[in-house]
């Protein structure tokens, strides 16, 4: 009995050891396999940049340039093992102007670099003399001497060093330059938007020479239709340089300088009115909802 029993436990032991070995020997050839792949050179570059319709900041050559620091540099004698690809996406996405990147081989050894790039919406020009754009993210994207894009200004932006004061001003900026651009009509009108006591804005129009304080962004919609509605029944009737200011802060009531209080109507359906054809050509604006008339102006918000 005990004869068979080291009979059997001396053959297991050698199918142990002959599986060790066997799996071994495997490991080691796929790691060899694996290394000789990755010594191979590469056979190709691929790089695509996205929303190039939408901006220019970069190009193919720039992210050629990014990771492997030259546009001109050929590729096929570069070992893929050489190359550290998630490090090369880090490296892209350091770029301000890029907001994703990704980095890739295939089976054929070609590299695929695909790159998406930010899309500013808004120039912003500081009080200190800066200028950047912000993207629909409320990110910050420096000015480039490649691409120099027409959008919306905001000027007069102040400098601020608190975080969350500074994306609740970028926010409302935002909030303001949609709005506008939206209404066919205000996105003709307004030609600059200012900032002034950092949550409150100032329009400057095509048409006039008014300054038309729009002070924070509440009822922001309800304010621009009480000054379509003021353009239809008063500037437009007596002249756009009789007044110097077009206060709107204050409920169904603006407050033009010469003195002028003037109530917004109970129906602010927007009617065709020559000059609105001059700006906008054939388009005309689509009618504003009604609001009830107040008596007496409430304080500025």
């Amino acid at each position: 009995m005990e004869s068979k029993k080291r009979k059997i436990s001396i053959r297991k032991i050698l199918q142990t050891v002959l599986t060790l070995v066997l799996t071994g020997v495997g490991v080691f050839a796929l790691q060899s396999a694996n290394r000789l792949e990755k010594n191979k050179p590469l056979s190709g570059l691929d790089i695509q940049v996205y929303n190039s319709k939408d901006a220019g900041f970069i190009d193919a050559d720039f992210v050629a340039e990014k990771i492997l620091g030259s546009a001109d540099k050929p590729v096929n004698g570069i070992q893929l093992s050489r190359l550290n690809l998630h490090q090369m996406e880090t490296k892209l996405q350091s770029s301000p102007w890029i907001s994703k990147a990704e980095v890739y081989a295939d089976n054929e050894h070609k590299l695929y670099v695909r790159v998406w790039q930010r899309i500013p919406v808004v120039r912003l020009f500081t009080s200190n003399g800066n200028s950047y754009f912000l993207d629909k993210d409320l990110k910050e994207i420096p000015l480039s001497d490649k691409y120099s894009p027409l959008l919306p200004v905001v000027t007069n932006v102040p400098v601020l060093k608190d975080d969350s004061t500074e994306q609740a001003l970028r926010g409302g900026i935002m909030h303001v330059v949609k709005t506008i651009q939206q209404h066919p009509f205000w996105n003709a009108q307004i030609a600059q938007i200012a900032v002034i006591n950092r949550n409150e804005f100032e329009l400057v129009p095509v048409l006039g020479q008014q300054r038309i304080l729009l002070g924070d962004t509440s009822r922001l919609t309800e304010k621009l239709d009480d000054l379509f509605a003021f353009y239809q029944q008063v500037q437009n009737k007596i002249g756009w340089d009789r007044y110097k200011t077009i206060d709107l802060r204050f409920r169904d009531q603006i407050v033009a300088s010469p003195a002028l209080p003037w109530k917004a109507p109970v129906d602010r359906a927007i009617n065709n009115i020559d000059w609105i054809k001059a700006v906008l050509g054939d388009a005309e604006p689509a009618p504003a909802p009604a609001a009830a008339n107040s008596a007496a102006a409430t304080p500025p918000r």
